[in-house]
């Protein structure tokens, strides 16, 4: 399997006293946590799912960047 990257956007929301973080070009790939490493786990299982959920045309759509690597 070839290996994709893609970019993760991660903000502080200090009114919710956690960590939000997105995906841009996955819908709906986002997650809250209480600390940036339980996020980034977070948002890789989010895009984990996404990824053996969509068909081939729907993968096809996303968009690959540079960033954050799933591993096998």
């Amino acid at each position: 399997m070839q290996h994709q990257r893609f970019v993760a956007h991660i903000s502080w929301d200090s009114e919710a006293g956690m960590f939000f973080g997105i995906i841009p070009g996955v819908s709906f790939a986002y997650a809250y946590a209480r600390t940036e490493d339980e996020l980034k786990t977070e948002l890789k299982d989010v895009l984990r799912w996404t990824i053996e959920n969509l068909g081939q045309k729907e993968l096809a759509l996303l968009r690959f960047h540079e960033k954050i690597q799933l591993p096998d």
